[in-house]
């Protein structure tokens, strides 16, 4: 009876090994994954994962919750993190500038379960290093993959005045329009507005003293 047990122990302990789950290399902001930018609209995706990931303390929630570490090199000022959905998950991640203790970007956990995050913004520093901390937003472990890519959108032409894009008038009622785009547009300060808004920039010469935009 004696060998019986210590053989249901062995047993016992062979499985509880077997079941362990090795820690990531990413847990830790020591080890953050590098992530090259994809040029918009491409968007080349890595595939992290939970799966043996440890809870620690997030500054933008309570509790404590997995988290897996990123970085990447801003390419230009305006830059994208997102995460597409996965059932069963509701993922969130802060963006942090310069080093692992560096200043919080944001943090973002805009929707919930089964649902994806993204973040867009014309702050980053072209050459600065970004640290991406994905969490857990549940309190449960989590053993789930994502997904997560860096696109960048260069600026446009006209994104300051002094790149202007002449427009030639029509002579009404005919009316030629060009077609333009806020896609990689940096945020200004419009003095008709309040707050700072994309735009981009076009000229033209009048031709006559009634025009129309």
């Amino acid at each position: 009876m004696r060998y019986t047990i210590q053989a249901l122990s062995l047993l016992l302990i062979l499985f509880l090994t077997f079941e362990s789950k090795a820690q990531v290399a990413n847990d830790d902001c020591s080890g953050a994954i590098i992530l090259t930018p994809s040029i918009s609209p491409s968007c080349t995706y890595t595939t992290g994962t939970f799966s043996g990931s440890a809870q620690g303390t997030i500054p933008c929630m309570t509790g404590s919750h997995q988290d897996v570490w990123y970085q990447f090199v801003a390419t230009e000022e305006v830059m994208r993190v997102s995460i597409p959905n996965t059932s069963f998950l509701n993922v969130g991640f802060e963006i942090i500038d310069g080093s692992c203790a560096g200043s919080s970007v944001t943090c973002v956990n805009n929707n919930g379960t089964n649902f994806g995050e993204s973040f867009t913004g014309d702050q980053f520093v072209i050459g600065n290093t970004y640290f991406v901390r994905v969490y857990n937003a549940a309190t449960s472990l989590s053993s789930l993959d994502f997904d997560i890519c860096i696109q960048s959108y260069p600026p446009p032409s006209n994104d300051d005045c002094s790149g202007a894009i002449s427009l030639t008038p029509s002579v009404s009622p005919s009316c030629n329009y060009t077609t333009g785009s806020f896609y990689g547009s940096s945020y200004s300060n419009i003095t008709c507005m309040t707050g700072d808004h994309q735009d981009v920039w076009y000229q033209f010469v009048a031709t006559e003293e009634v025009m129309r935009v």
